[in-house]
């Protein structure tokens, strides 16, 4: 029997409380210093197309993870640009977030080839621009680059709209941004001795200092972290 099942059938567990390995990786009561959290994902795209309905001045970003675009709700909100009114509406400009990993098994869109990506988004009538790397710096300008691009494409729609008037016929084709980044990126390589692994990394908490015998740090918190870590590693 796994860790991962042998946790599953204690009292009060399910398997979705835990990640990899048995590791639970959201915030969770037994979690020392963490805020219950709620809900579900999908809405997020959803959220921004009603934010700029009617408010043309609006621009309003949404970042997408790939294990959210794997709901309904959200494979469904692809298609909320088609309900946009250019020389009414502001403009949302997706930016699907690309790092491999859901909470603990790959995504199916980091796995398509990228000629395939591209494809999709642009059948649901968006014009795709890749921000891809690994190294923080140059990520960081590409990713300026591309945002000052596509923010005067979205500028230059609703002004052509709005001057020469728009029709179904008309629809624009909004940019959007895919950002393939690792996951874990710009993370700790490394958490008491052990690798941090990508799908570790996943809002998995974290503390500051040493939480090992042997190592400074003697806050209640970091002590109380240490005796749950020890916790989970000893089960079977």
């Amino acid at each position: 029997m796994s860790g991962i099942e042998a946790l599953a059938e204690r009292p009060g567990v399910t398997t979705n409380d835990v990640g990899h390995n048995g590791k639970r990786t959201h915030v969770a009561p037994e979690t020392p210093g963490s805020i219950h959290e709620g809900g579900e994902l999908g809405y997020s795209l959803s959220h921004a197309f009603g934010a700029v309905f009617d408010n043309p001045d609006l621009i309003a970003a949404c970042v997408i993870g790939d294990g959210e675009a794997e709901t309904g709700p959200l494979a469904t909100a692809w298609h909320s640009n088609k309900f946009l009114n250019p020389a009414n509406d502001g403009a949302v400009p997706p930016i699907l977030h690309l790092n491999g990993y859901k909470i603990a098994n790959p995504t199916v869109l980091a796995r398509i080839p990228r000629a395939e990506l591209e494809s999709l988004l642009i059948g649901y009538g968006y014009r795709p621009y890749f921000v891809e790397g690994h190294d923080p710096e140059p990520m960081h300008r590409q990713m300026a680059a591309t945002l000052d691009v596509a923010i005067e494409e979205i500028r230059a729609i609703p002004q052509a709209a709005r001057t020469d008037g728009a029709t179904v016929a008309d629809r624009p084709r909004w940019p959007m941004i895919v950002l393939r980044s690792p996951k874990g990126w710009t993370g700790p390589k490394e958490v008491d001795s052990e690798a941090a692994r990508a799908r570790q990394a996943h809002r998995a908490p974290a503390i500051r200092g040493a939480t090992r015998r042997g190592h400074a740090g003697d806050s209640k918190l970091e002590m109380a972290v240490l005796a749950a870590r020890q916790k989970y590693n000893s089960f079977p």
